[in-house]
């Protein structure tokens, strides 16, 4: 019989397991020595048999406590025909920066018009459209567009639930409500792992295409209730311009020092944000094309943290001692921009006329216990 004493380190969420006794018997005794463990002489078979048994304890211990740590509380895979609109919100008419444009002077920030049409399910996906249709854009109105994309968010107000970017000003109460006439309750949360499997346009192949997973604070919730842009925070899991900086995919917050304590402190120039959380590839790494197949993304947000993941590779953590973490709850946004900035915008030649996408696999959403 060979006594095994396990100690495991703990946190106050984790499982404590004070010992684990395993009986090893009728084992013959090999004629050469073997390590100690404790204070028993282990056989060969002893041995491999306690490294079977410990391997099976640490698995168990490690699922347990995850299991304990948290709870899936949302799961959307994307099965059937159409979109659960109790849940999601498909934006319509929409640019997420300056409306009106002629087709003279500076371009927008952004170059497409979203529209409901770009976004629908099918095999097992949410799929996010890109298409060529200046035609279709300017049916719409005097928006300037000749891309039409798409955008969808579970905001509990039903969108738009973002100002334009950078805009001082918060969404009039009063706007115009993409879904309005449909019972939905949306879905939004403070605090858990958000985790998102997805596959990406194909940046190196579309210059300027701005595919992003990302997350803003339910207006109405927010404290003061509708603060402006950036004051409630925004968190970005995952944001990718055009094959810019070797392919790369990157994670990002922005914040400003006082949050709502300081409501018309707002706008890009109050942004504190001074760059990406983290990034993915690292510099110096091989390129990826995300395009290729389906990776995770995945958010762990707590009260006093904010930490990232790509395929299960931690890229970046912000703590209360860098930012300041949201206390509210956030909803999702997936969407396809063109970027129209001259920091990642290509010229009106280099954009293609084919059409590209971004299929949404599935969203899991876990709280703390």
């Amino acid at each position: 019989m060979v006594p095994v004493i396990i100690e495991f380190s703990h946190d106050e969420r984790q499982v404590r397991f004070l010992s684990v006794l395993i009986l090893v018997r009728g084992h013959k005794k090999p004629s050469f020595p073997f390590p100690q463990i404790g204070h028993s002489t282990a056989t060969m078979m002893e041995s491999r048999f306690l490294g079977l048994a410990l391997a099976f304890v640490c698995i168990s211990v490690c699922a347990h406590a995850q299991n304990d740590d948290m709870i899936l509380v949302f799961e959307d895979d994307f099965q059937g025909d159409r979109l659960n609109t109790s849940v999601w919100c498909v934006a319509d008419n929409y640019t997420h920066s300056t409306y009106e444009y002629n087709g003279t002077g500076p371009l927008p920030s952004e170059l497409q018009l979203y529209t409901k049409d770009e976004v629908y399910v099918e095999n097992g996906n949410l799929v996010l459209r890109t298409r060529y249709r200046p035609d279709v854009a300017r049916k719409y109105g005097n928006n300037g567009r000749n891309y039409t994309s798409g955008w969808v968010e579970s905001s509990v107000y039903g969108g738009p639930s973002v100002p334009d970017r950078g805009s001082p000003s918060p969404i009039a109460t009063d706007a115009p409500n993409w879904c309005d006439g449909n019972a939905r309750s949306g879905f939004t949360q403070r605090f858990g792992k958000f985790q998102i499997r997805a596959k990406l346009p194909n940046g190196t192949a579309f210059k300027s295409i701005w595919p992003a997973l990302w997350m803003m604070p339910e207006p109405a919730t927010t404290q003061p209730p509708h603060l402006c842009w950036p004051a409630a925070g925004e968190i970005d899991i995952m944001e990718s311009w055009g094959g810019l900086n070797n392919n790369q995919v990157d994670s990002t917050f922005h914040w400003t020092p006082k949050g709502g304590a300081s409501p018309n402190t707002c706008g890009g120039s109050n942004d504190a944000c001074k760059g990406h959380v983290g990034a993915y590839p690292t510099p110096g790494s091989p390129p990826i094309d995300f395009s290729a197949d389906f990776h995770v993304w995945e958010l762990s947000w707590t009260p006093a943290a904010l930490s990232f993941s790509v395929d299960g590779i931690h890229i970046g953590t912000a703590t209360s001692k860098d930012v300041l973490v949201p206390q509210t709850p956030f909803f999702f946004i997936f969407n396809t921009a063109i970027c129209g900035s001259s920091w990642c915008s290509a010229s009106a030649g280099q954009l293609p006329k084919e059409d590209t996408f971004m299929y949404i696999d599935s969203v899991k959403v876990w709280k703390l216990r």
